[in-house]
């Protein structure tokens, strides 16, 4: 992702997988090369605490913990992203 690429060193970058079988996102994850944590959301804990019904969803959550921005594109979000730092 063009965006880690650039500014992973100022912002962290997570991504929550929704899927059912986290082994099949492992296998996405290595065959894109996708270099920032993903974790699993297979329960929807994080799904439902920030309202996600579709993916991709983009969520720029500050120090504190509070949502500041949800977004459907990375180009929605970024400016949020290089505000906060």
């Amino acid at each position: 992702m063009k965006f880690h690429a650039e500014h992973g060193s100022e912002v962290d970058i997570i991504g929550i997988n929704l899927d059912e079988d986290f082994e099949v996102a492992k296998r996405y994850i290595k065959k894109t090369n996708i270099e920032f944590v993903n974790v699993s959301d297979e329960r929807g804990r994080i799904a439902n605490k920030f309202y996600i019904v579709r993916t991709p969803t983009l969520l720029a959550i500050n120090k504190e913990g509070v949502l500041v921005k949800l977004a459907a594109s990375m180009g929605d979000l970024t400016e949020t992203l290089l505000a906060a730092r």
